[in-house]
């Protein structure tokens, strides 16, 4: 049965006052709970954020966002209030490349990876990030990503693509992802012009840093780690179920089942 998707909802702020301190305008997709908004909020801009799920509509709305919920295939990104983008951030859905799903791919009906496209061709911002799955890049689905790498290039981006862990990058949990970086071509060569230090090549990636233990990152001791019961023990990494959360980066989060270790299986 294909997948259904509430329906798209026209902004009803679309008049030229929309924006009273003009700022430069971000569009984020696939925008969840918003923090990709946030982000280029503290940045300076005024941000458009698009969810299909009403809760995360309405979260975005109470944190101060213009959100705009429903159907992404049917927002026409050539409306006015998107005549000034700057950048397009989103993380579309990772499900058609994920390891853990049927892999389908572009045949999978929630690959909206060719919609992120249509809102760059439409807004021709300044620059973009595409964030999914590491699995994107992984050989199954290498071409397709190469295929779509070139769609942004035609229209006149030069891009370049990579998997980060975060982990490298000081958050306390190993999480690894696939970021597609895109400056428009003659952006690039303003850049150049201004005496832009890496005018050629212009993407810059952030440098990887000291790895901090998911207890550094959150700042925990041994007594608080063993009473919030958050961390799933790793199996073989120590004989002690609450040790390894001081020696390494997290891979996930469970809820809490009990202070002081109550509710583990025997054995943990």
């Amino acid at each position: 049965m294909p997948t259904k998707f509430p329906k798209f909802t026209a902004p009803t702020y679309c008049g030229e006052t929309r924006f009273a301190d003009e700022k430069p305008t971000a569009v984020t997709l696939f925008s969840g709970l918003g923090s990709s908004s946030k982000a280029l909020r503290d940045l300076g801009y005024d941000v458009l954020a698009h969810d299909f799920l009403p809760e995360a509509v309405a979260s975005l709305n109470a944190n101060g966002f213009d959100a705009i919920g429903g159907d992404i295939r049917e927002v026409d990104f050539t409306h006015p209030i998107y005549s000034d983008t700057e950048v397009v951030v989103g993380g579309p859905p990772c499900q058609p490349f994920s390891q853990g799903g049927r892999n389908a791919g572009e045949n999978d009906v929630r690959d909206m990876i060719p919609d992120f496209i249509r809102c760059v061709a439409q807004t021709l911002p300044k620059f973009f990030v595409l964030e999914n799955v590491r699995g994107l890049a992984g050989p199954r689905h290498r071409d397709y990503l190469n295929r779509r790498v070139a769609e942004f290039e035609a229209l006149g981006y030069v891009v370049e693509f990579k998997v980060l862990d975060a982990a490298d990058h000081g958050v306390g949990q190993s999480r690894k992802r696939l970021f597609v970086l895109g400056i428009r071509a003659d952006v690039n060569e303003e850049r150049a012009e201004a005496g832009f230090k890496y005018p050629v090549h212009p993407i810059i990636w952030p440098r990887r840093t000291r790895q901090r233990t998911m207890a550094e990152a959150l700042g925990w001791d041994r007594k608080i780690a063993r009473a919030r019961n958050l961390m799933t023990p790793v199996p073989g990494i120590t004989t002690d179920p609450w040790q390894w959360v001081f020696e390494r980066p997290g891979r996930r989060v469970l809820p809490a089942r009990g202070a002081g270790g109550a509710g583990l299986p025997q054995g943990w």
